[in-house]
């Protein structure tokens, strides 16, 4: 009696790599932007500007190479887990309800990959 294996192979670092770059690319604009909407236009632009160029530079070579549904799924969980992070940094928990949408992306990116 034989069970059925789903294949899993996982993404290859260079993959890896770059989606953490894009992902970490975003998450420096966002922190740029939560800075500026509490008035700190300074450090913010510069962070604004380099998180986006990196994010749209590393999405470029990523999107040469593979599909679009599967890259964003994983730019977007690793993008929730660096916003969650930081917002637990400064102070900001997430509520049950945010917890369990951060989950569910999360969950996507895991079902997408198998």
């Amino acid at each position: 009696m034989a069970f059925f294996m789903p294949s899993f192979t996982l993404p290859s670092l260079g993959i890896i790599g770059l989606a953490i770059m894009t992902a970490g690319g975003y998450a420096v604009a966002t922190i740029g932007l939560k800075l500026a909407s509490d008035g700190h236009y300074t450090p913010a632009t510069p962070l604004i500007l380099t998180g986006f160029i990196a994010a749209i530079f590393a999405e470029i070579m990523l999107l040469r190479q593979f599909d679009l549904s599967m890259i964003y799924i994983m730019i977007i969980a690793l993008e929730t887990l660096l916003i969650v992070g930081f917002a637990v940094c400064i102070g900001e928990l997430p509520s049950t309800s945010q917890m369990l949408g951060g989950a569910l992306v999360l969950c996507g990116l895991a079902l997408t990959v198998a």
